[in-house]
């Protein structure tokens, strides 16, 4: 488990499987996050889904994130579609969203882990994005030892695209009119971030030469 100012970052298990369903549910998460049909999942489909994620031998980490229970924060929750009386009893505290670095083992001498989050429609531009890539980037230079990390940010999501480069992440090129999403043709960008980027913007914060 790791702790970041207002997050926790755990490890998902099996118990978050519902809570992820509704959130990847929600009409602007959905269009945010997934290029195939803005169509609600079931629970049957889902489950199938999760257990290949859960079981992908490529998995690096696939972490649920929650706010850490204040009594500001604990309102958020209730804001969101993730509603507490869907949920079994064990459910009570429903996850944010997702965060995960999964690195094919086939190409795994390249050190290029590809990167995906997902956050529900009630926890968006608070910040906690921003808060999950601050501990995402040095997380991956400097335990798991990665040489690159690389994502995917659709056009139609501006906001993602500003964390991620608020994070260090660069264009390093674009699918143009890749996406068919809210009636309208979209870009898909391709973003990245070497070690040696990290290294050397760390290097400046310590003021080094």
């Amino acid at each position: 488990m790791f702790l970041t100012t207002h997050l926790v970052l755990r490890a998902f298990d099996r118990r978050d499987i519902e809570p992820l369903r509704l959130l990847q549910n929600e009409h602007q998460t959905n269009v945010w996050t997934s290029p195939g049909w803005a169509i609600p999942d079931g629970e049957v489909p889902w489950e199938k889904k999760m257990n290949e994620v859960l079981s992908d031998p490529g998995r690096l980490i696939f972490l649920a994130i929650e706010l850490r229970q204040t009594e500001s924060e604990a309102d958020l929750v209730t804001e969101s579609a993730v509603k507490v009386e869907d949920l079994e009893p064990k459910d009570k505290v429903p996850i944010m969203g997702i965060v995960s670095l999964r690195m094919s083992p086939s190409i795994a001498k390249h050190r290029d882990a590809s990167m995906g989050i997902l956050i529900g429609e009630a926890f968006t531009g608070k910040g906690y994005g921003t808060e999950v890539m601050e501990w995402l980037v040095p997380y991956a230079f400097d335990h798991l030892g990665l040489h690159r990390v690389s994502l995917e940010v659709f056009g139609n999501n501006p906001r993602a695209r500003r964390v991620y480069e608020k994070a260090g992440f660069v264009l390093e090129g674009t699918k143009r009119k890749a996406l068919w999403a809210e009636g309208k043709w979209n870009d898909i960008h391709l973003m990245g971030i070497m070690d040696e980027d990290y290294h050397k913007e760390r290097a400046k914060l310590h003021g080094a030469v």
